[in-house]
């Protein structure tokens, strides 16, 4: 009689025990779904992860910074994002570090931009293949 009384106690922990893991886990999945868990929000915003782009733009002209080009598949606003051009002279030819923002909020992606007259861009791009040519005949 007791071994009976036993397996029905062990049966009901037993039920107990799968109710409990089901409710933790269906916990888990809205958590994961609701954006609770680090890592699971908006990429632009996450810790410890940069992304860099890159673009190019000759001195005198404003650089054709659409984001749309740079963030296309992603469900953002494209409205939303800025760059912050304070720190780059347009004039000056060189590499930039520009801050993009969305909504106001700096993110974790930072643009390359390059001011560099045509011409110089064509002579580098010339001696990239002499220089590969070269190595290929070594």
């Amino acid at each position: 009689m007791k071994q009976i009384i036993n397996r029905i106690k062990e049966g009901r922990k037993r039920k107990r025990n799968r109710s409990l893991f089901s409710l933790l886990a269906l916990l888990v999945i809205a958590g994961v779904g609701f954006g609770f868990f680090p890592g699971t929000g908006n990429s632009l915003f996450q810790k410890n992860v940069q992304t860099t782009l890159y673009a190019r733009t000759e001195p005198g002209q404003e650089p054709d910074l659409d984001p749309e080009k740079y963030f296309s598949g992603e469900n953002l606003d494209y409205e939303k994002f800025t760059f912050d051009l304070s720190g780059c002279d347009l004039e000056q030819p060189g590499t930039y570090q520009i801050p993009v923002l969305y909504e106001g909020k700096v993110t974790n992606v930072v643009m390359n931009l390059t001011v560099q007259a045509a011409e110089e861009e064509m002579a580098e791009d010339t001696l990239r293949e002499s220089e590969q040519t070269y190595l290929n005949a070594g």
